[in-house]
């Protein structure tokens, strides 16, 4: 059986900005706003098979280096899990430290939940393809 071709595209995944990669067999999405893993799923006519088990928030989100505090504090708060709870999706890194803030000054830095990777922009650094198979490198300053 010949292997399925894979493609990877920009598109937007529950409103947000994603680079989608997907077979004959997977989909796979990833945010550029936090770099979440929004979506991984089979892809089947079985809708029992063709469920998205990440994360999915019952509340709009959005880019989350978009984030205006005059537009976004009332919808999502003033405190430092508000940049988190704007963007998050998915499945998250928590990089350069898991939790909250430790210190008043950490706050007043702009620092939020679980550091910066979660609520910055995402690049694509490069696509590889190779026979049966695609990687997308993608990353965050």
């Amino acid at each position: 059986m010949p292997a399925a071709a894979q493609t990877i595209r920009e598109e937007k995944v529950y409103g947000r900005q994603a680079w989608v990669m997907e077979n004959d067999v997977i989909r796979v999405a990833l945010l550029r706003g936090g770099g979440h893993i929004a979506e991984v799923r089979l892809l089947a006519n079985d809708p029992a098979k063709n469920v998205n088990p990440m994360r999915v928030p019952h509340y709009p989100t959005i880019e989350p280096y978009q984030y205006n505090p005059a537009v976004h504090d009332a919808i999502y708060g003033d405190d430092p899990h508000r940049w988190l709870s704007a963007g998050y999706m998915g499945h998250l890194l928590c990089f350069p430290f898991y939790g909250p803030p430790s210190s008043p000054e950490e706050v007043a830095a702009g620092l939020g939940n679980h550091g910066e990777a979660p609520i910055v922009e995402w690049k694509q650094l490069g696509v590889e393809r190779r026979p049966g198979s695609v990687t997308l490198r993608y990353g965050a300053r």
